[in-house]
């Protein structure tokens, strides 16, 4: 996607830098409103950007954890989705949809790690709301949009836990794979073999996805309120989306138990 020196986009000023392209971006975890945040208008900014970059042939994926995974549902359900969960401090296997063998986020997992994802607690969840199963099946925005790929269930509500969009490069988990090998603040987070082995698939299987990109440089969305800062680190200087309004309190704001380690 080529910009020119600067665009104006719902009262944000995107800057060029250098090649000018941004063709891949991670929405990670956080605690900011999915709805007035500068979190959430960045992420509007970039995801409308993305489906019309796929949509003349340009690759340009977006993975989103966690708070990213409850802004992808939002922006394209395009109105509230979420429901509350008790699934703040806990590490779950997935339960996997038929769907899940063969789509492209798994195709590449071998078979004694899909069984592990299955039957031993290798997901950390530090989240309050999710997408449940009974929304999705009844939105259809959502269901024509994303395939969905796991489940999991806080033993009252059964929600999305990963999903993969049908026509477009984006993926989302609900969960937290980043964590297992470098996180360990909580006594339950895993860090057997095969939660390490997870974790590294995944940032695999995203950064092969990043490369088939036209552009050869990473975004990295980080969340910070009340401004919200993208940036690449390409050779070039840093290009930043900025915005000064405070985040709002709502749904996909508070991670009450998992402030430290979104």
């Amino acid at each position: 996607m080529h910009f020119t020196r600067s665009v104006n986009y719902d009262g944000f000023t995107i800057h060029r830098c250098g090649l000018s392209c941004f063709q891949r971006i991670l929405l990670p975890g956080g605690g900011v409103s999915i709805y007035s945040s500068g979190y959430a208008r960045s992420s509007k900014i970039f995801y409308d950007l993305a489906i019309e970059a796929n949509q003349k042939g340009d690759f340009f994926p977006i993975w989103g954890t966690c708070l990213g995974f409850e802004q992808l549902a939002y922006l394209t359900a395009q109105k509230p989705v979420l429901v509350n969960t008790n699934t703040t401090s806990v590490t779950l296997p997935l339960n996997f949809t038929n769907e899940a063998k063969g789509s492209r986020m798994f195709q590449d997992f071998p078979d004694e790690l899909m069984r592990a994802l299955e039957t031993e607690a290798l997901t950390e969840n530090s989240h309050m709301w999710s997408v449940s199963l009974e929304t999705y099946n009844s939105n259809d925005d959502l269901k024509t949009f994303y395939k969905v790929l796991s489940t999991n269930t806080d033993g009252r509500t059964e929600f999305i836990s990963t999903w993969e969009a049908y026509d477009y490069p984006i993926y989302g988990v609900q969960w937290h794979p980043e964590k297992n090998p470098f996180e360990w603040t909580r006594a339950y987070y895993a860090h057997s073999s095969n939660a390490v082995k997870v974790t590294f698939y995944f940032a695999n299987f995203f950064v092969n996805e990043a490369r088939k990109s036209e552009c050869a440089r990473w975004l990295l969305f980080r969340d910070g309120a009340p401004d919200a800062h993208l940036t690449h680190t390409g050779r070039t200087r840093d290009a930043q989306v900025q915005e000064s309004k405070p985040a709002v309190s709502g749904p996909g704001t508070l991670h009450s138990a998992a402030r430290d380690g979104r």
